[in-house]
């Protein structure tokens, strides 16, 4: 048994037929994914709730304290779970909400890189606009998106577009990571590292976030490699 298009739905030559068994296991496997990131969410936030009082709540807001905490992926998990468990005629929603979160976080990294670098304005013409750059292929890929409309709704991304979705925050990910890199080698060629500890705060959570980054849109290739378009929702959960 397959899945497929309802006839209000243009059919594409790049969507594949998908076996309905396999989206149905694909998106409770998604679904099962979204129930426990909500849960290891929640209980984290309730159990340091008071560090959260002390060291949030109690000190001014500026916008890299908004960016930091932790409500972005908490609010973003919470607005795309119900539309996991309900038919819905469009996954453009939760295409917007992952954006925005993984764009909050790119903003957040490329802040801590323009401090590294002493906020010159020269960094900042070359970041910010990187950014932005990023920011405008995502959001126009997310208007590339088809959605089909069965008994379960599957987001299928155009095989010649998807690569898209991930090359760019892999580049910009990757070019932060050298910046910071190199830019905390010079520190330690200078024997400041161990007078410094944010540098080595920044080197940590420069090495880190590119992992987290490099596995998630490497993912997303393979999967876009493989044109099993129903396991995307694993890695956006």
């Amino acid at each position: 048994m397959t899945l497929t298009l309802s006839p209000r739905e243009t059919p594409s030559p790049s969507i594949p037929t998908i076996p309905l068994d396999v989206v149905v296991s694909d998106a409770r496997l998604a679904n099962y994914f979204a129930a426990s990131a909500f849960t290891i969410l929640f209980i984290d936030f309730i159990s340091t709730i008071d560090e959260e009082i002390h060291f949030v709540w109690k000190k001014p807001w500026r916008v890299p304290s908004v960016l930091y905490n932790r409500y972005m992926t908490l609010f973003t998990v919470v607005l795309s779970m119900p539309f996991m468990f309900r038919e819905v005629k469009s996954d453009h929603t939760e295409g917007l909400a992952s954006t925005f979160l993984f764009g909050s976080f790119n903003l957040l990294l490329m802040l801590r890189v323009w401090i590294l670098y002493g906020k010159t304005r020269r960094m900042a013409h070359i970041l910010f606009p990187m950014l932005f750059c990023k920011w405008i292929d995502l959001l126009h890929f997310s208007r590339l998106t088809d959605t089909l409309s069965s008994q379960v709704a599957v987001p299928v991304m155009v095989s010649s577009n998807f690569a898209f979705y991930a090359i760019p925050p892999l580049v910009v990910t990757f070019a932060m990571f050298v910046m910071t890199i190199h830019k905390c080698l010079v520190t330690l060629r200078a024997d400041k590292l161990a007078d410094m500890p944010i540098i080595t705060l920044f080197l940590r959570d420069g090495i880190v976030w590119f992992i987290v980054v490099f596995f998630f849109y490497g993912s997303e290739l393979i999967i876009w490699a493989s044109l099993r378009a129903t396991l995307t929702h694993v890695l956006v959960t």
